[in-house]
C-alpha cells in the first residue's frame, strides 16, 4: 500500500506539471486559470465537498481500532476512490476528448489520456482497498450515508456540467455529461459491491472508455514511442 501510494503521489505531481505545461503552451492566463477553483461556484462546490468528506480522515490521531472512526475512514475512502477519482475525474476529461474526436486540441487531449490512464488505476486501487478493509473488518456501510454521498455528488456534477456546457458542442451537451456521470457511478458502485445509485442510467458517451484504455504498444524499430512530453517536443497540431 505504501509503495503504491508513493507512486500515486509521484504521478499526481507529473499531472500537475502536465496541466501547467498545457496552460502555458496554449497561452492562457495562468493566474486566472489557477484561481478558478476559488471564484467559480460550480468548481468551488466540488472542492468544498471534497474537503468536508476528507477532513476527518486527515487527522493524525485517527484511531482505526474504533469502529465509528473506521467507518468514517472507509466512507471517506469510498468517496475519494469512487466519486472524486472514479466519477468526477473520469467524467471531467470528456470535454477535451469530445474536441479531440473532431480533430481539435489533439495534443492536449493526448496528454490528458495519459493522465486519465493513471487516474483509472488510482480509482481501482482505492476501490480494492475499500473492499479489502470491509472484508477483513466485516464492515457494512450505511445505505443512507451512501445515498447522501451519491446525491451530493450528482448535484455538484449537474452544476459543473451547466457551467462548462452552457452551450452544447457537436455530439456533446450537459445532459449527456450528467447521464454519463450516473452511468459511471453505477459502474463504480458495482466495483464497490454496493447498490447502484442510478438504476437504468445509460452510457451517453460510449467513446469515453476508449480514452481510458490508452495503448502505446509499438514496434520499437518501426515507430517512435511517446509518453508524457515536455517543452518544444510536444506536438499540438
Amino acid at each position: 500500500l505504501q509503495i503504491y501510494q508513493a507512486r500515486q503521489v509521484y504521478e499526481e505531481s507529473v499531472h500537475t506539471w502536465t496541466y501547467q505545461h498545457c496552460i502555458e503552451t496554449l497561452g492562457l492566463d495562468q493566474l486566472e486559470v489557477y484561481n478558478r477553483y476559488r471564484v467559480v461556484p460550480e468548481i468551488h462546490q466540488k472542492i468544498r465537498i471534497t474537503n468536508q468528506r476528507l477532513e476527518s480522515v486527515l487527522r493524525s490521531d485517527i484511531d482505526l481500532t474504533n469502529r465509528d472512526e473506521l467507518e468514517t475512514f472507509v466512507m471517506a475512502y469510498t468517496f475519494f476512490a469512487g466519486v472524486f477519482e472514479g466519477c468526477w475525474f473520469y467524467n471531467g476529461f470528456s470535454p477535451i476528448f469530445a474536441l479531440q474526436r473532431r480533430g481539435l486540441m489533439k495534443g492536449t487531449a493526448e496528454q490528458l489520456q495519459y493522465i486519465m490512464r493513471d487516474e483509472v488505476l488510482h480509482a481501482n486501487f482505492g476501490i480494492k482497498v475499500v473492499n479489502q478493509i470491509r472484508l477483513e473488518e466485516g464492515l457494512t456501510l450505511d445505505p443512507k450515508k451512501l445515498r447522501e454521498m451519491w446525491d451530493q455528488a450528482e448535484a455538484a456534477e449537474a452544476a459543473y456540467a451547466g457551467y462548462i456546457l452552457r452551450d452544447p458542442i457537436l455530439g456533446y451537451c450537459k445532459e449527456d455529461h450528467l447521464e454519463q456521470f450516473r452511468f459511471v457511478a453505477n459502474r463504480r458502485a458495482r466495483q464497490l459491491e454496493i447498490e447502484e445509485p442510478f438504476p437504468g442510467a445509460q452510457c451517453a458517451l460510449p467513446w469515453l472508455d476508449e480514452q481510458a484504455n490508452l495503448r502505446k504498444e509499438k514496434n520499437f524499430f518501426e515507430t517512435t514511442v511517446t509518453d508524457y512530453q515536455a517543452g518544444s517536443a510536444l506536438q499540438w497540431g
